[in-house]
């Protein structure tokens, strides 16, 4: 992957965190510390007891609140 397309993957991905967080009225910082501790900032992270993706979200709570 070139730099500048990896560079822009990191602003969309930031700019979703910042937006999303904001919506859902939290700290941005918050947000990315959480997902830091989470997931390591793996998208595809899946734990042991199931919980996946950034936020390690249980499917559950995935298919009850929604993905979007």
């Amino acid at each position: 992957m070139a730099l500048g397309k990896a560079r822009a993957l990191r602003v969309e991905f930031l700019e979703a965190v910042w937006y999303e967080s904001k919506r859902a009225g939290l700290e941005p910082a918050l947000v990315l510390g959480l997902i830091q501790v989470e997931s390591g900032f793996r998208k595809y992270a899946i734990s042991s007891a199931g919980a996946r993706g950034y936020m390690q979200v249980m499917p559950f709570w995935a298919r009850t609140i929604g993905t979007g």
